[in-house]
Parts: C-alpha cells; structure tokens; sequence
C-alpha cells in the first residue's frame, strides 16, 4: 500500500476499531433509538485504515446514461452497490425515503455504511441495531399475537430485479443463473421474498 506498511490484518483491525462516542449519532427505528455513524466517519476511518487510493464504492448497475441504477419500492428508493477493499469486494444496499431532499447522496451515504460493515465498520453498532429493530413492543389488544411474517411473501418484482443485477454482477447467467439458484434454494428460480433474501446472501458470499 502507498505510503504505509500495513499489512492487510492490520488494515482489518483498524476498520474494526470502536468509533468515540462523540461520531456516533441516534436515529430512531422500530420504536427505538440506534445508535449509527454517519457516512463521514465512516469514509475517514477507510481512508485512514487503508488509504484514499485502495477502496471504492461503486453501483451493481447504471443507466444507459452512465447513471446508477435506482429503484423504488412502496416509498422507499433502492441503490444496490459493491464496496472493495483491499481486492475484497461485498455487495451492499443503500435506501432512503424517495422524498428525501438528494436523495442520490443519501443512497451512496448508506450503501457506503452497509458494506463498510460487512468488512466490520461499526459492527457492534449494527450488530445491536439489528437486535433492537427486531423487538416488537407488546400490545394490549393482541398480546399473543406472533408479529406478521413478511419471508415468504411473493416475490417482488424489485427483489427479483434486484437479484438479476447481483446475479450479473457475480458473473452468473444463464445454464449457470438456474443450477445456482436450485441449489441456493432447492427450486430454479425464486418465488418468495425470503427467496431473494438468500439468493442475494450466497451471492455476496460468493464474491469473497
């Protein structure tokens, strides 16, 4: 690496590092506060840990006009990217509200704090917002009630999309595309959300 020796476990460790209280910000989320850092940390212990030159944060897919490919879903705008580290490379999201003033910012803001936690930024953070967003409060009318499952849903033109760009951006197509996904999730082509879920697991996975 350009002006440092650091060897890549060392790089590894310093992502990792805890960030000071005084970077980390709340944001409130399924009825509680989380704890986050914002993409600024976030880009300054890259650059700090690796250096400017040896990460990029880039679109899964653009446009014919060279712009990233964005979706919505219900009122939710979608950017799928890859962040590389290194010569590792992780497939990440970003959302924001589609009414979210530049919105476009916002997206590589996110995607940029999704995959610099695949590669351990902040983990403890996400690991406990993770934890949190997936406590229901109880209710007086239905106390007993199991919280609605949303897994096995029919798939979505968006998560089937979305599972396509991660497809082509991992080189599976075609004959390729139908034994990957049969042996994912033991059918030829997904039909549920928790489908794309998988599919888009194992395809991260497989770009390690």
């Amino acid at each position: 690496m350009p002006e440092t020796n650091k060897t890549k476990g060392t790089a590894w460790e310093e992502l990792r590092k805890p960030f000071p209280k005084e970077v980390i910000s709340k944001m409130p989320r399924g009825g509680v506060m989380l704890d986050y850092v914002g993409h600024a940390a976030i880009t300054d212990r890259l650059n700090a840990a690796v250096g400017p030159e040896n990460w990029s944060l880039e679109p899964l897919s653009f446009n014919e006009d060279g712009t990233p490919v964005i979706t919505t879903r219900k009122e939710m705008a979608v950017m799928w990217a890859k962040l590389t580290i290194l010569g590792a490379t992780k497939v990440c999201v970003g959302t924001a509200p589609v009414s979210k003033f530049e919105v476009e910012k916002e997206l590589i803001g996110d995607a940029l704090r999704n995959g610099a936690m695949r590669f351990g930024v902040a983990l403890d953070l996400w690991s406990k917002s993770e934890l949190e967003s997936h406590i229901t409060p109880p209710t007086d009318e239905h106390p007993s009630e199991p919280s609605r499952q949303v897994d096995d849903e029919p798939i979505t033109k968006l998560s089937l999309d979305l599972v396509r760009q991660a497809m082509r951006a991992s080189g599976v197509t075609g004959p390729e595309a139908v034994k990957f996904t049969d042996f994912i999730i033991g059918k030829p082509a997904p039909t549920t959300e928790n489908d794309a879920q998988e599919l888009l697991k194992a395809l991260e996975t497989k770009n390690d």
